[in-house]
């Protein structure tokens, strides 16, 4: 994997010459990740104030926000393991990404809100995910402890590897 830009810089969301949509779409994306925080975590779980594991919290996010009636599954992932056994990553995050169409990699360093961040230790390989908050340098995640908010430095000991963008950020009106 390629490593994403390691400084950040928080954009608003862009959905061309619509202002009012951009924030609209900012508002509903820091409703639902707020909506999250303290939901306890649970492997293989995705029930808001219930439990949810990091990979299902990026589905039942972007499940919410593109308004799928459904919730995503994703066949090959067996709860968090694929991010945390060896060369599970790469797999994981190309199941998770097909279900999510379109997306690009951001690899400039502009983050959106609703960007979806892979992590991992130093000198290891990627391991977790987020998701970009809305205020700049805030990132929502399902830790051991329940979702959390934490900032762009939330741990010194993991690194930025990839960050991918829904490219339709307007259906999300």
């Amino acid at each position: 994997m390629t490593s994403a830009a390691t400084t950040f810089e928080w954009v608003r969301v862009r959905v061309g010459a619509y202002r009012n949509a951009s924030s609209f779409i900012e508002w509903r994306i820091q409703r639902e990740l707020d909506s999250w925080l303290g939901t306890p975590y649970g492997l293989g779980q995705r029930t808001k104030g219930v439990a949810v594991d990091c990979v299902n919290f990026c589905t039942a996010f972007l499940d919410q926000m593109i308004g799928h009636q459904t919730p995503t599954e994703i066949q090959q992932l067996r709860g968090d393991r694929c991010l945390t056994a060896h060369g599970g990553t790469a797999v994981a995050m190309k199941a998770l990404l097909s279900c999510y169409r379109p997306n690009t990699e951001i690899r400039t360093g502009r983050v959106e809100p609703g960007d979806i961040a892979v992590t991992g230790p130093k000198g290891g390989g990627p391991g977790h995910v987020l998701i970009a908050g809305v205020r700049a340098n805030t990132w929502f995640h399902a830790t051991p402890n329940g979702v959390q908010m934490a900032g762009s430095s939330y741990s010194s000991d993991m690194l930025p590897f990839r960050i991918f963008r829904y490219s339709d950020k307007k259906s999300w009106c």
